[in-house]
């Protein structure tokens, strides 16, 4: 899904239904550190809003992964974690 996502035009129908299946996806507490980390989830996402912040579904999924996952927001917005994440938008 992230690699669909990856290719879909920006603004595109296809990355819009791309990142509401994620959404959904990322929701379920089993899902979020495999999607976040293992596959790089969470980097690839902050990129993306990075380069589009009008884009409001990137910001919830990213919201999604950390939301009542306090050990893994935590790993993501460390100052040694690769993903450029903060903390405000865990909280939003």
């Amino acid at each position: 899904l992230l690699d669909f996502l990856g290719r879909c035009e920006r603004g595109s129908s296809e990355q819009y239904l791309a990142l509401l299946v994620l959404n959904n996806v990322s929701i379920p507490g089993e899902n979020k550190r495999p999607i976040a980390i293992d596959y790089g989830g969470a980097s690839f996402l902050s990129r993306l809003l990075c380069s589009d912040p009008s884009c409001h579904l990137v910001a919830i999924v990213l919201v999604n992964l950390t939301f009542a996952d306090a050990e893994l927001r935590s790993e993501l917005c460390a100052p040694s974690s690769p993903v450029q994440l903060v903390e405000a938008p865990a909280y939003a």
